[in-house]
């Protein structure tokens, strides 16, 4: 914004003085769109937007952008965290990825061969689910007294121990090169999985790359709002 911002006074915000001008009604169709955004209740947005996803995994067989999609259900749902931590409880949290990443390893490991698990997946993502929650519940007994800096500084110490240990613990993690040949999500089986819901067979294949990833993904988005 080109305005004269000399008459602040120290200390004042450039972003937090203009607020109520940001509120005030744009003309022309910005300013119509404005309106219906005011009017339009959150529930109407978010079947619009559920409507939205639903037609597209069901008519968009594109495998890259099926990933891409599944790949952004992910970052919303940590949004999501983010914004009950930060802006909810008012929580300077630093460390919140490292839940990310330790749930991510967990399910990697219960569903490849890195330590030959394969786990079905209405059991690993419940028990993933509930052992991170038990992790969060670890991580606030020291913390909880802790405010503002104090808790970013301990929060980003938790995120670099977890970033270590995915690094260095190559014997489980694979270390920097990562997990591979992670089965994807299938209830039942069928002549070209005899082995079952989760085998090494399972985890290549078109599937692997968008498809199954993107419902998962749909599903837990639901499940979060």
């Amino acid at each position: 914004m080109s305005e004269d911002t000399s008459k602040l006074g120290i200390g004042t915000d450039e972003w937090v003085a203009q607020h109520e001008k940001r509120l005030q009604r744009r003309a022309g169709l910005p300013g119509v769109i404005d309106l219906l955004n005011q009017r339009v209740s959150n529930r109407v947005r978010y079947s619009a937007l559920g409507l939205a996803a639903i037609v597209f995994g069901l008519f968009v067989h594109n495998l890259y952008l099926l990933r891409i999609a599944s790949n952004l259900g992910v970052f919303l749902m940590m949004t999501l965290g983010i914004n009950i931590v930060m802006g909810f409880a008012g929580l300077l949290d630093l460390g919140f990825v490292a839940f990310y990443g330790f749930g991510a390893y967990g399910y990697a490991l219960t569903s490849s061969s890195q330590l030959n698990q394969h786990w079905p997946t209405y059991l690993s993502v419940p028990a993933i689910v509930l052992a991170t929650a038990f992790l969060g519940y670890l991580v606030s007994l020291p913390s909880r007294r802790l405010f503002g800096d104090y808790l970013a500084i301990v929060t980003l110490g938790f995120g670099e121990i977890i970033r270590l240990l995915a690094d260095n613990l190559a014997g489980i993690t694979n270390g920097s090169r990562g997990l591979n040949e992670v089965a994807y999500p299938r209830v039942g089986q069928s002549h070209k999985l005899p082995e079952g819901v989760f085998s090494s067979g399972n985890s290549s294949g078109h599937a692997n790359y968008g498809t199954w990833w993107f419902w998962l993904g749909l599903l837990l988005m639901v499940g979060i709002l």
